[in-house]
């Protein structure tokens, strides 16, 4: 029996987060969870920390653990918002973006390879990828299901 299309995608995004967690460990000295936390955080800051953990999937208390070696690194900064003092607003450093934006460009290189080297044209799949994205975007099991 052929392997169901579910299973090969899942196969193939479970590749890619452990070979981009190796790769910015090594290069970069951060886990995958960190920059996907930094890449969420530079596409929505400033945040609090509760947007930043519905953004992720994640739990409050799941975004608490991660924040304060981040911010020991110098890659994000909080501060308290003025208006409710429990509440703090992140925002990437300079240092932080910086970061971001090299890791993010050393993957893309890193998996657009991968592509290339499977005999996919790239703009392609790019535009393909883009299209499955758009059409998930705000997309729920319950949503779907009540359509």
């Amino acid at each position: 029996m052929d392997q169901p299309l579910t299973s090969k995608m899942h196969e193939i995004i479970i590749w890619m987060d452990r070979y981009a967690d190796a790769l910015l460990k090594d290069q970069y000295d951060i886990t995958y969870s960190w920059f996907h936390l930094l890449i969420v955080l530079l596409q929505n800051e400033p945040i609090n920390q509760r947007q930043l953990a519905k953004f992720m999937g994640h739990t409050e208390p799941a975004i608490s653990r991660l924040l304060p070696k981040l911010i020991e690194r110098g890659y994000i900064s909080s501060s308290i918002d003025p208006n409710h003092k429990r509440i703090n607003i992140l925002s990437l450093t300079n240092e932080g973006r910086d970061l971001v934006m090299r890791a993010n460009e050393n993957l893309d290189a890193e998996f657009s390879e991968f592509i290339k080297a499977s005999n996919i044209n790239i703009e392609t799949y790019e535009k393909l990828t883009d299209k499955i994205s758009e059409s998930i975007s705000g997309v729920t099991y319950d949503s779907y299901k009540n359509r």
